[in-house]
């Protein structure tokens, strides 16, 4: 995690956040579609994109939980 905040650059006074959800094709191949969560910041001229983790409903409550649990994981 270190060496990824190193590219961030978390030092910035200002990170911006930006996400979009989506119902996308499951990627394990089934024919149904499951709710994700496109999730990047942006500082210091570095656009650096996160992840895209499934979310169980497209609810704001969810989508918000995924966005907390992902800051927290790259500790920002």
């Amino acid at each position: 995690m270190k060496l990824r905040l190193q590219e961030i650059n978390p030092s910035l006074h200002q990170i911006h956040f930006y996400w979009d959800a989506k119902l996308l094709p499951d990627i394990a191949g089934g024919q149904h579609k499951v709710d994700r969560v496109a999730l990047l910041v942006y500082g210091g001229g570095v656009e650096k994109f996160l992840e895209v983790p499934a979310i169980a409903r497209g609810t704001g409550e969810e989508q918000a939980n995924a966005c907390l649990s992902t800051l927290d994981g790259w500790q920002l």
